[in-house]
């Protein structure tokens, strides 16, 4: 094996081992030399990879979503890209899938939310900006701009709370939400509740009246 391509396998084994540990215990509560026992690899090899903490947290940030990438495919909430509702359907699968094999996900994307700092400048406009653009895009014609966050956050919420917390869901239901029967069963909950063509209009009506007191 090259130098380069030795620096570069224990740069992502680091990376790797930092995505569980900043999910469970935030930025501040991980520590690099917990990182590198976790990576099986020493508190001076990681500082030669990454010069501080903070560095750390981005490559982890970039892995993990290039792993949500790779996982779902360019298409992934894109309705500027002609699809079938079969591809969008099994990109959703994917997706959720995806969240069944790596449950730390929702706890990264809220730790690093829950403050407006450096860090969730960086999470917001590396990453989540564009997939929320996306989702916004593909809403109905004319949904009001001020019920674009709050469609957006239920089906984030509706998507991937279950798969975070697998052990909590198993205990309470004793439905294994790993399984692909129950991957199949919440994918055709979220076709019912976010495709447009279903009730996501009259949703917004009753919001209208009801919650914002308009008709």
């Amino acid at each position: 094996m090259s130098k380069q391509k030795s620096t570069e396998k224990a740069r992502a084994k680091i990376v790797a081992a930092s995505i569980p540990i900043f999910a469970e215990k935030g930025f501040d509560g991980a520590s690099t030399r917990e990182i590198a026992s976790a990576a099986d690899t020493s508190q001076g090899l990681l500082t030669y990879h990454f010069k501080n903490k903070n560095e750390l947290w981005r490559a982890a940030v970039d892995a993990l979503f290039a792993k949500i990438s790779d996982a779902v495919g360019d298409n992934f909430l894109d309705d500027s890209r002609p699809q079938t509702e079969e591809e969008k359907k099994d990109s959703m699968r994917r997706f959720l899938k995806f969240q069944s094999e790596h449950p730390y996900m929702l706890k990264f994307i809220i730790e690093g939310g829950q403050e407006w700092n450096e860090r969730s400048e960086y999470l917001v406009n590396t990453h989540l900006r564009d997939m929320y653009e996306r989702f916004c895009a593909g809403l109905p014609e004319h949904t009001p701009p001020d019920f674009a966050p709050h469609i957006f956050y239920a089906w984030l919420g509706a998507s991937v709370t279950m798969f975070s917390i697998p052990a909590e869901c198993k205990a309470l239901s004793g439905i294994d939400p790993q399984s692909d029967q129950a991957i199949e069963r919440h994918l055709a909950l979220l076709n019912h509740l976010f495709i447009p063509s279903n009730p996501i209009k009259f949703v917004f009506k009753q919001l209208k009246r009801r919650v914002f007191g308009k008709k």
